[in-house]
């Protein structure tokens, strides 16, 4: 297949700079070699894989990262093996050193490029062949170059400034380039133009483009974790600046807070007081964070009847607003709030009740929909009717005191002493679904499921055999569900 020329423009246009360099000319030729590879291999599949240049670039930023040491790549190292045990999922590293380029770095690579670009509750086979061939060969060229590769100095600077320490906005202009820019963050610009495409259409008249964009680039930069480590990339800044102490309530805990309904208090020389109307907390939000300050001034002055709807993100012990305000009258924002805590109460009491009728087990199981109705009743639910669409005549339901009940489908994929209705056939072709598949189960009762004992039969498909196939979910089926999940929180 052949693939498009890259030029440096297109180079420089995945770097916090907008001029070119001998150093990017530099790693410029070394992606072209790298597509040209890849073009060569014969091992492309477009449909299944995306543009090969796309993909060149993103080979070649990694290899910049390595020879550069911006510790992009070094977190995955850092972070796996204090959670898993192992520096890298999937792949035999007995052979692998640290800070130069390894033929398993690259087949993760691939692997999680393609894993991104379908998109799907499915699992892309890390041994795949065409994968396993094209990270060797793409790996040879990195390896040629390792020696006298430039360092990339304008890149180490842009993310080790001093002023991340202290200061929110070179923070928020780092982690806002990082979250769109970076190769980790694999297909996020374009991801995010399908959502904003998506909400323009669902809400049109309500929020133009740029609002949207702003409010969807936020989202992804500072609450949702959809990365390779199940981390915000906010969180990966910080840990690629080797997660100092001085930064953990700076970086570190750079989190949006969405959607608070507030009521204005106070106004000082440095502060805007608001009340939480869901939690009664008093927040300073600082000043130097609002768009519309005149507007604010306005709301004081008239001793309005309206509050707003704003979003946060902690930094260093204050709080900043981030996003837009939007006013809303306070007596629907208080009665939002209690009925907010009316659910609350009621799925914490629902937890307790579910946790006495369960007897300690995690899941309580049904044989019918008419006992699916006696359980329900036995739980004090307001109706014994079950949403008809959302059950299956056999199953199980779990209980979160955050969320409630959860209706737990395929049990035929479960060996549980308690579930009759296990299949061995069925689990050895589908079990793997619970580890991939976040409509399965809630986060906890998946991990409980595993710890349980109840998905023996969960492989991969491996040309090793089913029982390596089962031998390599066992090892890295706690990656795989924190991965899987986090796409969709």
């Amino acid at each position: 297949m052949k693939y498009q020329k890259i030029f440096p423009n297109d180079w420089v246009n995945m770097h916090p700079y907008n001029t070119t360099d001998d150093v990017d000319k530099y790693y410029t030729k070394v992606a072209n070699r790298v597509a040209e590879c890849i073009s060569k291999s014969g091992m492309h599949e477009a449909d299944a894989m995306g543009e090969i240049s796309p993909m060149a670039i993103y080979l070649t930023l990694w290899f910049e990262d390595i020879i550069s040491e911006t510790n992009v790549w070094k977190t995955v190292n850092t972070l796996c093996q204090q959670r898993y045990g192992y520096k890298l999922p999937f792949y035999n590293l007995e052979q692998y050193y640290d800070g130069e380029p390894n033929v398993q770095d690259v087949k993760l690579l691939i692997w999680l490029y393609i894993q991104v670009y379908n998109d799907d509750n499915f699992l892309m086979n890390p041994e795949n062949i065409a994968i396993e061939r094209m990270a060797e060969v793409v790996c040879d060229i990195f390896d040629e170059c390792y020696e006298d590769a430039p360092v990339n100095e304008r890149l180490y600077d842009f993310y080790f400034n001093p002023e991340l320490t202290d200061d929110y906005w070179a923070c928020r202009h780092v982690v806002d380039w990082f979250t769109l820019h970076s190769y980790i963050t694999v297909y996020a610009k374009e991801r995010l133009f399908e959502v904003v495409s998506e909400t323009l259409e669902e809400h049109s008249g309500i929020l133009n483009e740029n609002q949207i964009f702003y409010i969807r680039h936020m989202d992804l930069a500072y609450r949702q974790q959809n990365t390779l480590l199940s981390i915000t990339p906010a969180e990966w800044v910080w840990y690629m600046r080797g997660a100092k102490e001085e930064e953990q309530n700076g970086l570190g805990s750079m989190r949006l807070l969405n959607n608070r309904n507030v009521e204005i208090v106070k106004k000082d020389d440095k502060f805007l007081w608001v009340s939480d109307c869901f939690s009664d907390e008093l927040l300073p939000i600082n000043l130097d964070s609002w768009s519309d300050e005149s507007f604010i001034s306005d709301l004081l002055k008239t001793k309005s009847k309206e509050g707003l709807v704003i979003t946060t993100i902690p930094f260093k012990d204050k709080i900043y607003q981030c996003g837009f305000l939007v006013p809303r009258l306070l007596n629907e924002m208080h009665e939002e709030a209690q009925s907010k805590k009316v659910t609350a109460d009621f799925h914490k009491e629902l937890s307790v009740k579910f946790n006495k009728l369960a007897k300690g087990e995690f899941l309580i199981f049904y044989n019918s929909l008419d006992e699916l109705r006696k359980t329900f009743k036995k739980l004090g639910m307001p109706s014994a009717e079950p949403p008809m669409d959302l059950v299956t005549p056999q199953g199980a339901i779990c209980c979160s005191p955050v969320d409630g009940l959860f209706i737990v489908r395929n049990i035929e994929l479960l060996k549980s002493p308690n579930n009759r209705f296990y299949d061995k056939e069925e689990a050895n072709d589908g079990a793997i679904e619970f580890y991939v598949n976040p409509n399965m189960a809630p986060y906890e009762v998946t991990c409980a499921i595993h710890d349980a004992g109840w998905l023996p039969d969960a492989r991969i498909n491996s040309l090793k055999g089913e029982e390596y196939g089962r031998q390599f979910v066992k090892k890295y089926w706690q990656f795989l569900i924190d991965y899987f999940y986090s796409q969709h929180r």
